[in-house]
């Protein structure tokens, strides 16, 4: 099993997202894709599996340019689970399964596929959710759903955009720990889009990172790619990165860097400022005393003072929120609407 991508730009309506990007994937293991929002990690994916056409360059699978292959044959070859599923009709969660099965047995069920089935959602631990309406889980049901309706494809290639992201911490663990395991006990290419950078450092095989505007910065083993300098380049954060049981994991520090995003608008100005428990370092623990400065405002670069930030006054009687979570002060309203103004301006 391979993917080579040659030189591949993409985008939507007009606005380029990757640009000239280079990758090239074989053999079996878990490929966790890495990087900041909006660098095009979901755009790579779709190209792809000829979700997007690629404006410029080629995407072969298996030797194969996708530009002829036809969605049978993609499907025979890959299956993707999207990062949030579009169905909202009432199937059972047991038939909404069985549809990956699709590309093995068309339209005809066959009791393989049955047994398929309910092996997927016992391994995933959502058996007693066969019965149940699709439309009636939660977001996180939603997800695990769509990556039993994946697996249960049983392809060489398995593509999964963030199927983690609306898991809490322990179901992150094991559906990505669950993913490894399949790409190396059934021999299986699983690539994977993750934003929580541990969880991929301990178990993907390889690393993509990608970074602004639009590329692919590293590849290589988690070793290679998670470092400090590129954490910090890429993602604009302080961090140290310490090896733990022979995989690297991200300590983050409490300050972010200067960074401005030039490719994408709108574009934002970050500070660097270091914090402690939610207030500036060494202010006073008194929220008057820090509330009573100026703080600044993220603002969009343009106009005739691009990339200066706008400050707020913070004026007496700013209101503050008690234990109970009740507004205190008479000025909130006043606040929000400065706020709007200024944002606007």
């Amino acid at each position: 099993m391979r993917i080579d991508i040659e030189g591949m730009s993409a985008g939507y309506g007009g606005s380029e997202i990757l640009k000239g990007i280079d990758l090239h994937l074989e053999g079996p293991g878990l490929t966790c894709i890495i990087g900041p929002n909006g660098v095009g990690k979901s755009t790579l994916v779709k190209c792809m599996n000829k979700l997007l056409e690629p404006t410029a360059g080629k995407v072969s699978v298996n030797g194969r340019d996708v530009k002829e292959m036809t969605r049978k044959e993609i499907s025979e070859a890959m299956s993707y689970v999207p990062v949030q599923s579009e169905d909202v009709f009432s199937m059972p969660v047991f038939d909404t399964v069985l549809v990956g099965r699709a590309n093995r047995s068309r339209w005809k069920t066959d009791p393989k596929d049955v047994v398929k089935v309910k092996k997927v959602l016992e391994v995933l631990g959502i058996s007693e959710l066969s019965d149940r309406p699709f439309d009636e889980l939660s977001a996180g049901q939603h997800q695990t759903v769509a990556i039993a309706r994946g697996l249960v494809q049983e392809t060489e290639i398995l593509i999964l955009d963030e199927p983690t992201s609306n898991l809490d911490i322990r179901h992150q663990v094991f559906i990505t720990s669950l993913m490894h395991e399949i790409a190396v006990s059934k021999g299986v290419m699983v690539i994977m889009i993750s934003h929580n950078l541990n969880i991929a450092s301990m178990f993907a095989d390889r690393v993509v990172l990608m970074a602004e505007p639009g590329i692919v910065k590293n590849v290589g083993t988690a070793e290679e790619v998670v470092t400090r300098e590129n954490i910090s380049e890429v993602y604009g954060v302080d961090c140290e990165v310490v090896m733990h049981k022979g995989r690297p994991a991200i300590l983050l520090e409490n300050s972010i860097f200067r960074r401005v995003r030039k490719s994408h608008p709108p574009s934002l100005v970050y500070t660097s400022k270091r914090f402690s428990h939610g207030r500036p370092q060494g202010a006073p623990g008194n929220a008057d005393k820090v509330l009573g400065g100026r703080i600044p405002l993220l603002r969009r670069p343009g106009g005739a003072r691009p990339h200066r930030q706008q400050e707020l006054p913070f004026r007496e009687g700013m209101p503050q929120r008690g234990p109970s979570g009740q507004d205190r002060g008479p000025r909130e309203q006043q606040l929000r609407q400065d706020l709007v103004r200024i944002r606007h301006n």
